[in-house]
């Protein structure tokens, strides 16, 4: 977001626009299957959906490191995507 932004505050309204339908989308404080079906796929796009259902496998399912290969994969890959993203894009701006 901060490659993104031109100052400070277009990237804190930028951190809040993202944040919050992350906390509102990712099953934190509603249940993803009480959402209608087009937001449960939409939440399957953030990465904090994948973080929760780690963290609800391991303290309330008692779920093993087997369990958790899928949401792992998909934080694994977010992760390089978009800080290879970052990394390209503040490098171009620093030239």
């Amino acid at each position: 977001i901060a490659s993104l932004a031109q100052n400070q505050l277009q990237a804190g309204l930028m951190s809040i626009a993202t944040l919050l339908p992350g906390f509102l989308l990712s099953g934190f404080m509603f249940p993803r299957e009480a959402m209608p079906v087009f937001f449960q796929y939409l939440s399957l796009a953030i990465p904090m959906t994948h973080y929760i259902e780690i963290l609800r496998m391991i303290f309330l399912k008692g779920g093993g490191i087997t369990a958790l290969y899928q949401q792992t994969a998909f934080l694994a890959l977010f992760i390089l995507v978009f800080f290879g993203t970052a990394v390209r894009k503040f490098k171009r701006s620093v030239i």
